[in-house]
């Protein structure tokens, strides 16, 4: 069979930071290859560089065994290359066929060949045998998996040779799921190669032909499915069986008190929480294993306020807390470390000293007056104790590092003193010294007393500072590992997720 798409010796580097080491495989014709690979692995590299929004260092790409030279978006649309991202494109206040044919539009003269429009819309819905989706339904009215469907019938329409999705199954029910994979079935029978980056394991071993693995920029495992395991492939992702040591703690979880938190079946109106139940002890790091859409950051933003549950409640130190709002969940005694600190946990032209008490202000007031010496003393002991590289209180946060800026972020919890800490990624985009000081950080947390909740999509991470982890998949609470009794490490949790 045909290579649809073949990849040669592909190198990247960003400055010193070689991402892409000479990565080469080819996807034939009719064929869907999974793509998978940890955190900073080069896959989305790999794929932005065939789909022109990034520029190979060095290396060759073919398309219909044809080489090809992709310098931008337009040069890969003409190569006949297509990608879905993971965050939809779409404009949910247009309708359907106004998105498919958003800035591509046929036209009559000056104005647009609306009628021209509708029919392409619907003979394409009719090639792909989708009867369900109204071409003049307004898109953001339709549940997301059909506007997943239309997000590749719009990639479609370009008729590509080879065809891009980015963990398109990350907001989808399983349903949708199906739906979108039956969907695929018929683009083989069309001869287009698809190739899926995915997490989830499952899916690969479900849907695709052949698998690639991406370890620290090279090809660590290209094989047909049939061939592999899960076993296999989590071997591949991690690289070599590594024993991690566990960060020292100096006191042990208080499971013998009564708890700090109670979660009791916990549901999400959008039910990507479903009947969520688990306790923290004093002193205790619960960590949740999921891949990207299990429902866990949605868990989180339950408890804090940040989502109204649908059902259940939420119960600190005995007290009902259920549907709380955040600036509430801080007087409770909850705090939460949010997944984007640049986003929702900074003020990056602030100075570290504001933003280490953004929250605690009123805790150096008297009447209207702040006593800015005490403040000054305060962040002062602060940056010392997490050991935050900076020239002084008053420097501005948006130049210090990702990790210093992360430090700044837990300052504020710390200084806050929370029963519970709720952590969602901290360790995201930060480099491995910093990881290092933050496991660290979160087990002196522990130690004091408070009780921690870890959401990470490292698992390395987890499996290092963690008494107890749960597995969570679908909104739903699977399994649980437990420090001492079971083996607790990123291949054990990979496949925990996995099976």
């Amino acid at each position: 069979m045909k290579n649809a798409l073949e990849l040669k010796e592909i190198y990247k580097s960003f400055y010193e930071n070689q991402v892409l080491k000479g990565v080469s495989f080819a996807v034939e014709k009719g064929t869907i290859l999974g793509l998978l690979g940890g955190n900073g692995a080069g896959k989305s590299t790999l794929m932005k560089i065939v789909n022109g929004v990034y520029r190979k260092d060095a290396g060759q790409i073919f398309v219909d065994g044809k080489e090809v030279q992709i310098q931008n978006a337009q040069d890969a649309r003409k190569s006949g290359i297509a990608m879905v991202y993971q965050e939809l494109s779409l404009v949910p206040t247009l309708t359907v066929v106004q998105n498919l044919f958003l800035n591509d539009e046929p036209h009559k003269g000056l104005s647009i060949d609306e009628k021209e429009c509708m029919r392409r819309a619907e003979r394409a819905f009719d090639e792909f045998g989708i009867d369900d989706i109204d071409p003049k339904a307004v898109t953001g009215e339709l549940p997301i998996g059909k506007q997943q469907l239309i997000e590749i019938i719009k990639a479609m329409l370009k008729e590509p040779h080879v065809l891009i999705l980015d963990e398109p199954t990350a907001s989808l029910t399983q349903r949708e799921i199906g739906l979108l994979f039956e969907f695929m079935e018929k683009l083989k029978k069309k001869d287009i190669a698809i190739i899926l980056i995915s997490h989830h394991m499952q899916e690969i071993v479900q849907i695709c032909d052949r698998t690639v693995i991406l370890f620290n920029g090279t090809v660590a495992l290209n094989d047909e499915v049939a061939n592999l395991t899960i076993q296999k492939m989590v071997e591949a992702m991690v690289g070599r069986k590594v024993q991690e040591r566990a960060v020292e703690r100096k006191a042990p979880p208080r499971y013998e008190q009564e708890p700090l938190l109670v979660v009791k079946e916990l549901s999400s109106k959008d039910q990507k929480v479903n009947k969520a139940e688990f306790c923290i002890y004093p002193g205790e790091v619960l960590g949740i294993a999921g891949l990207m859409g299990s429902g866990r950051t949605e868990l989180i933003k339950c408890i804090y306020g940040m989502m109204k549950p649908g059902e259940g409640s939420v119960l600190l130190k005995g007290r009902d807390i259920t549907g709380q709002k955040p600036w509430k969940a801080i007087d409770n005694g909850v705090f939460m470390i949010p997944e984007d600190r640049r986003r929702s946990g900074i003020v990056s032209i602030h100075s570290v000293k504001m933003n280490l008490f953004m929250s605690a202000w009123k805790r150096f007031s008297k009447r209207t007056c702040i006593n800015d010496k005490k403040a000054e003393k305060a962040a002062n002991e602060l940056i010392e104790r997490l050991d935050i590289k900076t020239t002084g209180t008053g420097q501005e946060l948006k130049n210090l590092s990702g990790g210093n800026q992360q430090k700044v972020v837990f300052g504020k919890s710390i200084f806050l003193h929370p029963d519970i800490l709720m952590l969602d990624d901290p360790t995201v985009g930060v480099d491995v010294e910093a990881k290092e000081s933050i496991c660290h950080i979160i087990a002196d947390i522990a130690d004091s007393g408070s009780g921690v909740l870890l959401v990470s999509s490292e698992f390395e991470h987890l499996a290092k500072v963690c008494d107890r982890i749960l597995i969570m998949k679908q909104g739903t609470f699977t399994g649980e590992l437990r420090r001492g009794k079971d083996e607790l490490s990123e291949a054990s949790l990979l496949v925990a997720v996995q099976s």
